[in-house]
């Protein structure tokens, strides 16, 4: 049986939320309800392309073409959480720039270098650590 042509959310995550919950009312709202409709206002979309939980791809193929006056800003090495926090002065330029202006302003942003190099490393804890409990067992 294949879950992945009816569920919302994808087969595992739809199934881990929604499997056990058989009681609930199941009724959707009507159909023209649930088709993207054209808007007319301006809009902007802004994502990171290391984005997993909003790709940017899924927001240029199936939100963008629905948006009359919608722009897109793709930031290289930006992930979900990074775009307003890494940089918060560029992404308040951005922003607010868009409302006063109009206009798509990103020249304010800068290369982001990923770093995946942990600040703490698990294993150097456990090393010191474990002579420090088996000592102390001796002592209880």
């Amino acid at each position: 049986r294949s879950f992945e042509k009816t569920t919302l959310l994808g087969p595992n995550l739809s199934l881990l939320l929604w499997g056990s919950m058989s009681g609930w009312d199941k009724t959707q709202i009507p159909e023209e309800y649930r088709k993207m409709q054209m808007v007319q206002n301006e809009t902007l979309l802004i994502s990171g392309n290391l984005d997993v939980n909003t790709p940017t791809d899924f927001a240029k193929e199936k939100i963008l073409p629905n948006l009359a006056k919608g722009h897109q800003v793709i930031l290289e090495d930006f992930s979900h959480g990074d775009i307003p926090m890494i940089q918060e002065q560029n992404y308040f330029k951005l922003v607010n720039s868009f409302f006063d202006t109009g206009m798509v302003d990103k020249s304010g942003y800068t290369s982001h270098k990923i770093d995946l190099k942990p600040k703490k490393r698990l294993y150097k804890m456990a090393k010191l650590a474990y002579p420090v409990i088996v000592v102390m067992k001796w002592f209880n």
